[in-house]
């Protein structure tokens, strides 16, 4: 008998924080993978690498392209699963309508990152899609909202988005979450209540910069002084890493990082309990991260966010499964990467085994990923196309500039530089189709950042990409 199969993101969450504080999904979990590495390193290349199951360099989707409108639904696993209702949801702006990706499911449930309902319109997505401002965009907001009968739902989102504007100002703590719960109430009597087999994809962005406390988070864990608010940038602290290392200001994003994580657990758990329990069919849950998080303490040098790098922090991510089928039973020790999720989904979904054998495991970085509008210092470092792999407790990386570094894998996501060299055994060559030369960001495409409309930027900018 087909069982349901639902995929959930945690944006931006690397192994080691989850396991310190997702306590109650590591409780419910069945199988929990020690070491699982995700195809790339920020959330667009990552994303079409789990859905293809191939490298960034393969699929195409990356710096040099950045939606999915062009990504052939053929080559996804979503594609083998003509039998089920695909289902997805997202507060991500790259995994969203904005770039695309909602068109490779049947259907596609509308949150909003800064509201609290779904089902209406969302204030932000409706700002990126005109032009307009002031009085004449609040105008056809409702005007939309009236015309989609959603008008009550869209209302209540526009007034959220715009108070958190206010709330940002004073420094006063957020009020609600970055969609968690709108995602969990969106999709919970949906998913329950759907007769026909379904996989269902969402993307949670709680651990996502901007670092921001909310009066949700457990305040034991996410210890931040009243009124405190972020003033750095994440390239001041690239270009300064030492400087900034550990004070007040990095203890406070990491303890905010460290709360939504923790938030996140207490939302997800039980809902994960009560779709399993009340679905109509068999459910397994699959939790994973897209990437990563280099929080400038293991780092070498120490660097902030998700950009330039392939570090382990990056690319070692969390891998639970949850009510899998009975005769599941893999080694949990072995090298997991996540260009294989896409046949563990497919095998759930028909109830069949499924085995695994990679001794290596790649992953591959082309470009930035975002343009600047005041590019970093040393644009050519951070903009180098960078891959790697992992091979027993060894990781070996090389990039465009001729450099080659290998690092020992330690405890948790740290990992440490143990050789420098010019040589790249052909062995990891091989993994790969061609050369990475061949895939230099092209920042000309209409595709990029650059050439995005205004109101698309503002929202990656809000999200600390720009």
């Amino acid at each position: 008998m087909k069982r349901n199969v639902i995929l959930l993101i945690l944006d931006t969450v690397r192994k080691d924080y989850f396991d310190e504080y997702a306590t109650n999904l590591k409780r419910i979990s069945d199988i929990s993978f020690d070491n699982a590495y995700a195809a790339s390193s920020w959330s667009t290349p990552s994303h079409a690498s789990i859905f293809t199951g191939e490298l960034p360099h393969q699929h195409g989707v990356n710096a040099n392209k950045l939606s999915f409108r062009d990504l052939d639904k053929e080559k996804t696993f979503l594609a083998k699963l003509s039998d089920f209702h695909t289902i997805g949801t997202s507060t991500n702006v790259f995994a969203g309508p904005e770039f695309g990706f909602d068109d490779l499911f049947d259907h596609f449930i509308q949150v909003s990152r800064n509201g609290v309902v779904s089902g209406g319109l969302d204030m932000d997505t409706f700002s990126r899609t005109t032009e307009s401002s002031g009085v004449d965009l609040y105008r056809q907001y409702l005007a939309e909202s009236w015309k989609q009968q959603k008008l009550f739902r869209s209302v209540v989102n526009g007034v959220t988005a715009k108070s958190h504007d206010l709330i940002r100002s004073l420094g006063i703590p957020r009020l609600w979450d970055y969609g968690a719960r709108s995602i969990v109430s969106g999709s919970k009597d949906h998913l329950t209540n759907e007769s026909k087999p379904y996989f269902f994809f969402a993307n949670f962005m709680e651990a996502h910069s901007p670092y921001e406390d909310c009066l949700l988070y457990d305040q034991n864990i996410s210890e931040v002084p009243f009124g405190w608010s972020d003033s750095l940038d994440d390239w001041e602290i690239n270009a300064r890493g030492e400087e900034f290392k550990e004070t007040n200001q990095m203890k406070y994003r990491r303890s905010i990082y460290s709360g939504s994580i923790d938030y996140l657990d207490r939302i997800i758990s039980p809902y994960i309990t009560h779709i399993i329990e009340e679905s109509n069919r068999d459910t397994t849950v699959i939790i994973t991260a897209d990437h990563g998080e280099a929080l400038a303490h293991s780092e070498n040098p120490p660097i902030w966010g998700h950009v330039g790098s392939l570090s382990h922090s990056l690319l070692h991510v969390p891998l639970e499964i949850i009510n899998p089928p009975e005769d599941y039973s893999p080694n949990t020790q072995a090298p997991f990467s996540q260009l294989d999720i896409e046949k563990l989904i497919l095998a759930f979904s028909r109830d069949q085994p499924v085995y695994f054998d990679r001794s290596m495991v790649p992953a591959e970085r082309i470009g930035l990923g975002v343009d600047q509008e005041i590019e970093p210092a040393d644009y050519d470092y951070w903009n180098r196309g960078i891959r790697c792999v992992y091979e027993g407790d060894s990781r070996v990386e090389w990039d465009t500039l001729g450099e080659t570094k290998e690092f020992k894998i330690g405890s948790a996501s740290e990992e440490r530089l143990v050789q420098e060299s010019s040589e790249v055994s052909e062995k990891y060559h091989r993994i790969f189709d061609d050369s990475l030369e061949n895939h230099s960001a092209d920042t000309s495409n209409d595709d990029t950042i650059e050439n995005l409309s205004r109101n698309v930027r503002k929202g990656l900018e809000d999200l600390g990409y720009l």
